[in-house]
């Protein structure tokens, strides 16, 4: 006698609110910070990192997307573009056979997370501590089966642990964002660090994935005492390695900005300057910023300021702008 099997899909109810999503985990992700306290943006974000982890092939935090939010009390709706900027290149006719599948022309700078962001900033409630909580669990749920527990595996539960555990550290207690040299590091989750470390070591692959040397520089960044005792060559190397498996603008930048940490800020600009894919970057308010920095720390005060001003008018949101606002005083402009 065969035994039947029945497919269903698993009873998600929220009372007093409503999550759609294609997975059913992922919406009650989305449940879970309403039951928290959060509101519909706290939702949106909980629901996506969950989607990054039960269904990455579809919804991962690579991609694109848009937020439309709705403002009950000043009756203002409005929409967070999270779309990758196209370059100034990509004209119809560069175009014209259609988007290649591989290669350089076939991505976008990413502006998923930078979407999801923008509007955190501006209507979350809850901390993104919280907010990611429940990707976490899931993520750590794939180690426990042994189709799922592979290196790929322990490299994404490494990354979610080791860039979750700096959360509470990257603003203040009015919400301003805090670059990593201001960070109070006491602050940082520890436990979930050496969580993350742990997953990092069980993770090693050859070669090594993208996800897996993402993680290895957010452990760079976990293992430091301080800014100052940051090993920016490690870094810089582990940079190279994922340059070259992952051509885009946003690694080149970072990369970029940690070379001119490890050989001045001259080194730095001119990396900038000639930065491959740069064009892409120019509505890019952080790369803006990251040539004001650098200008700052050369001691080219007029090119920092000028930079800063046109990181300030790229602003995606009140937080950014205070931040680059700060900036610009720094650098002595009034």
């Amino acid at each position: 006698m065969s035994q039947e099997i029945r497919c269903y899909r698993p009873l998600i109810i929220g009372r007093r609110g409503a999550v759609a999503a294609n997975h059913p985990l992922a919406a009650q992700a989305g449940l879970m910070a309403l039951r928290a306290g959060g509101n519909a943006a706290d939702a949106a974000v909980a629901t996506a990192l969950a989607l990054s982890v039960v269904e990455p092939m579809m919804s991962g935090l690579g991609g694109d997307g848009f937020y439309h939010v709705f403002d009950q009390a000043s009756g203002r709706a409005v929409v967070f573009n999270g779309t990758g900027p196209a370059p100034r290149a990509a004209t119809p006719e560069r175009y014209a056979a259609g988007i290649p599948r591989t290669g350089p022309l076939s991505v976008s700078v990413p502006g998923m997370l930078g979407g999801l962001g923008a509007m955190h900033r501006e209507y979350g409630r809850l901390p993104w501590a919280e907010l990611c909580a429940e990707a976490i669990r899931l993520a750590r749920l794939l180690t426990e089966d042994e189709a799922t527990a592979q290196p790929r595996t322990f490299a994404l539960l490494a990354l979610f642990c080791l860039h979750a555990a700096r959360l509470p550290g990257r603003a203040d207690s009015q919400g301003a964002l805090l670059p990593l040299e201001e960070q109070d590091r006491s602050a940082w989750d520890r436990p979930l660090a050496e969580e993350g470390m742990r997953w990092l070591a069980r993770a090693a692959s050859a070669p090594p994935t993208t996800l897996l040397l993402e993680a290895a520089i957010a452990a760079e960044h976990c293992l430091a005492p301080s800014f100052a005792e940051t090993d920016w060559g490690a870094i810089v190397a582990l940079y190279d390695a994922l340059y070259a498996q992952h051509l885009t603008p946003v690694v080149a930048l970072n990369r970029a900005i940690a070379l001119g940490q490890l050989e001045g800020p001259e080194r730095g600009l001119k990396e900038l300057r000639e930065l491959p894919g740069r064009d892409r970057l120019a509505r890019y308010p952080f790369y803006a910023a990251a040539l004001g920095e650098l200008h700052l720390r050369a001691g080219h005060a007029a090119q920092a300021a000028e930079e800063f001003r046109r990181a300030l008018r790229l602003a995606r949101s009140p937080a950014e702008r205070s931040y680059f606002q700060r900036k610009l005083a720094a650098s002595g402009a009034t």
